[in-house]
């Protein structure tokens, strides 16, 4: 458009200049000009935008109660509305391995779930070697999470498996940080792919349950960069995830949701994370300092008021505040939480179990033939028949749920997918 529209200005200036023979200079002042028309509009392009895109106006119109308010969580596993301005709650549900969205209020998995799908561990998906068929469980679960109305994933879990006595190395990946890595950030892009946030979790050098509130993980900086922070580091850089869950434990003798150095130097300022971070349910932590930290929001539920005393008396910066505060809405604003107040969520649909199940299952029998260990399948299969018949699905913070269909390598078979 911009070489047709010059060529008809110039036209009648071309013809002159080649009557007394500057042949190139047609192309010349051409090439000026449209860089000249180029570069005015777009200035006109960036002055219609802030006229007629203006920002987001809620944030600066919410109070200090309001903004203290958004960094506490409420009911279990939301975020505080803030109905004045037309804010709504994010809402959290277990993970890593599918959704666990207990019926009614959330209490730590006592009560019943909705029904969803029962899919493969971490510990399955990393054993599959295969992030594309992780990356579709993820968009599974993710479409899961929508129909249910469920805006944030609490998953996955990023851990090294540094001890077999860990009672959640299910729930983590693998014991090596390239294959924790790159399996999470397939995962994480499969959930957030439907609009659904992840909030990747133990954050960091949470290795361990027995005494987990209040351990102290003492490490050197080159064993925490190179193994326990590594996982972390490629799935928030190759994945973008929403949201960091900030682990129980001490690092060094400093809990991690007090760590500055941790959630800002090094989350924030090399890695360039841009989400919220979380602490874990109930930890010991103290809150001012958290924020100071850089950990925006305090789960399950948070004290408004002594946060705004803790303001009021210079312990709680105002720019920390204003800036966990921030965080959370711009979460808020591009979650499906918007769109549910116009469109409720979908009736669940359980996920196609031929489609979707892990391919380790093939890639064991295939294993099986080329290595000639299909005459001992007799004495194999007794060691996984009993799980084939009674699939035992507890465990961790992933405790039960009701299913719709049981997706796993050991499981395949008995749920008909093979």
């Amino acid at each position: 458009i911009f070489n047709i529209v010059c060529f008809h200005l110039l036209q009648p200036l071309s013809i002159q200049l080649y009557h007394i023979q500057y042949k190139y200079a047609i192309h010349i002042v051409s090439l000026f000009c449209i860089i000249y028309l180029q570069r005015q509009i777009d200035l006109l392009i960036l002055l219609v935008l802030r006229i007629f895109m203006k920002k987001d106006e809620r944030f600066k119109n919410l109070t200090l109660a309001e903004k203290a308010r958004l960094v506490q969580g409420t009911d279990f596993m939301y975020t505080c509305p803030v109905e004045r301005l037309g804010i709504p709650p994010v809402a959290m549900a277990d993970g890593p391995h599918g959704l666990r969205k207990q019926i009614g209020g959330g209490d730590n998995g006592v009560s019943s779930s909705e029904p969803a799908t029962a899919f493969p561990t971490a510990a399955a998906v990393a054993c599959s070697w295969d992030p594309e068929n992780a990356h579709r469980m993820g968009a599974a679960i993710g479409e899961e999470c929508r129909c249910y109305g469920v805006h944030t994933l609490l998953g996955p879990g990023i851990n090294i498996k540094r001890n077999p006595l860990c009672g959640r190395n299910f729930e983590y990946y693998s014991e090596d940080p390239f294959v924790t890595g790159t399996t999470a950030t397939a995962v994480i892009l499969g959930v957030q792919s439907r609009n659904v946030g992840v909030m990747i979790k133990h954050f960091a050098l949470n290795n361990r349950e027995t005494n987990r509130k209040n351990c102290d993980s003492v490490c050197s900086e080159k064993a925490i960069r190179e193994i326990y922070l590594k996982g972390f580091e490629m799935a928030v850089k190759n994945a973008n995830p929403w949201s960091v869950m900030s682990s129980y434990n001490k690092i060094n003798g400093v809990y991690s949701s007090e760590n500055r150095e941790l959630l800002t130097d090094i989350l924030r300022t090399e890695w360039g994370f841009e989400g919220f971070v979380s602490t874990d349910w109930e930890n010991l932590a103290a809150k001012g300092l958290e924020i100071q930290a850089g950990n925006d929001i305090s789960m399950p539920v948070g004290d408004e008021a002594s946060l705004v005393a803790a303001y009021s008396l210079g312990l709680v910066q105002k720019q920390d505040l204003y800036t966990a505060a921030e965080r959370i809405l711009r979460t808020v604003l591009k979650s499906t939480a918007m769109e549910h107040l116009v469109n409720p969520p979908c009736e669940i649909i359980p996920a196609d179990g031929s489609a979707l199940r892990i391919k380790a299952v093939d890639w064991v029998s295939k294993a099986d033939r080329k290595r000639g260990l299909r005459r001992h399948r007799r004495r194999l299969q007794p060691q996984i028949h009993r799980n084939q018949r009674l699939p035992h699905l507890s465990g961790g913070g992933k405790r039960g749920w009701d299913l719709f269909l049981l997706l796993s390598a050991g499981f395949a078979q008995w749920a008909g997918c093979l």
